[in-house]
């Protein structure tokens, strides 16, 4: 499968701490910009980071590689989706457990999430 069609989840926090975390899915094959996160208004902090291994573990009560946004639905964190996957009529994303990727319309995981399409993509990645 095409590493564009592959969408990792990442953790990410405000620099203040005082925001919620927020997933952030992109492309396998891109990189997450957080300047660009940090610009969109549903952001809660301009001033972003990229959780630790071991924070986004605890937050998400999952290891890395095997976070999935579906399985954190009732912790009320905010969602985004990089925009370049509203060209996909479908896609995977984590299932959970590492090495275990699940295949959904993209549409049907932007409903369930409630993520939220931004630009904040850039090539690279892997």
């Amino acid at each position: 499968v095409d590493a564009a069609r592959v969408f990792k989840t990442l953790v990410v926090l405000g620099e203040t701490g005082k925001g919620k975390p927020m997933l952030v899915m992109v492309p396998g094959s891109a990189e997450l910009d957080l300047k660009a996160l940090g610009a969109q208004p549903a952001a809660a902090e301009k001033r972003l980071r990229m959780a630790t291994q071991r924070e986004a573990e605890k937050i998400t009560g999952l290891l890395v590689g095997g976070i999935s946004p579906l399985s954190l639905l009732q912790k009320g964190l905010q969602v985004f989706i990089d925009s370049s996957a509203l060209a996909l009529d479908s896609l995977y994303v984590s299932g959970g457990q590492r090495g275990v990727n699940l295949h959904l319309a993209t549409a049907d995981l932007i409903k369930v999430t409630g993520a939220i399409p931004v630009a904040v993509s850039r090539p690279g990645g892997g």
